[in-house]
């Protein structure tokens, strides 16, 4: 990653740059199974500290799409027992998201 940045200066903007390294950080860690559920997870888990610190109010159309409910449904059907840690991660971050809706605060 390093090699990448001091080769081809990365944008200015942070949200940008952030939303660059992500799409990179996936494609380096999709071969390597273990590697992605991990990210998954990290995903999952940052979608739920965001909806539960009203962070969403400004990006929320663009974090919590239309299937992300759908796929979180999905992921609680898997049946391996391995995969624990991701139906928790999906679980809260399902319940952040009804904690979101049912906030008062929340300017929709």
């Amino acid at each position: 990653m390093n090699d990448i940045v001091l080769r081809y200066p990365p944008p200015r903007d942070k949200q940008v740059l952030m939303m660059l390294f992500t799409y990179m950080r996936s494609a380096v860690n999709f071969p390597n199974y273990p590697v992605r559920l991990l990210c998954v997870q990290a995903r999952l888990q940052a979608l739920s500290v965001l909806a539960y610190t009203n962070a969403l109010a400004e990006c929320a159309h663009t974090l919590l799409y239309e299937g992300l409910v759908e796929e979180l449904r999905n992921v609680l059907h898997i049946a391996v027992d391995d995969q624990v840690e991701i139906r928790a991660s999906a679980v809260r971050t399902l319940t952040s998201i009804i904690h979101l809706d049912r906030n008062p605060h929340f300017p929709k």
